[in-house]
């Protein structure tokens, strides 16, 4: 075995050709992917802790706008994954994969959303008048 340690030393691979001639420092090569998971998770880990440190702030100033600034990013989230949805539960059920018919689709979608959407203003203007 200490040939083959030796021959996979001086075959250049480094640390993967080790693991490949069973040698003791048999650890695995990190790769950038592998990286970027790592620090990703980490910084999502050190997100949360902060808002938790946020939203228990002595501070009422403080805790206050860390709730309404995760409100607004949910909210953005939610609207985001509900649009995606409806457009896709729209394209597949009726079967629209072009490029124009895609362009039409959104169009007809944010036109209705205008629209469903100044109506429900309206309304609700009308409401908080006769309050």
């Amino acid at each position: 075995t200490e040939e083959g340690q030796s021959e996979a030393k001086s075959s250049g691979d480094g640390e993967e050709a080790l693991v490949e001639a069973g040698g003791e420092e048999g650890h695995k090569k990190v790769t950038q992917v592998e990286k970027a998971y790592a620090f990703s998770l980490i910084g999502g880990v050190v997100i949360v802790m902060v808002l938790f440190y946020l939203v228990n702030w002595h501070d009422e100033d403080i805790r206050l706008n860390t709730w309404q600034t995760l409100s607004m990013t949910v909210s953005i989230f939610a609207s985001v994954l509900i649009y995606g949805s409806f457009k896709v539960g729209i394209q597949e059920s009726f079967g629209i994969f072009s490029e124009e018919g895609i362009t039409y689709l959104n169009l007809a979608i944010f036109v209705t959303c205008l629209i469903g959407l100044q109506v429900l203003l309206y309304f609700l203007r009308g409401l908080q008048s006769e309050t």
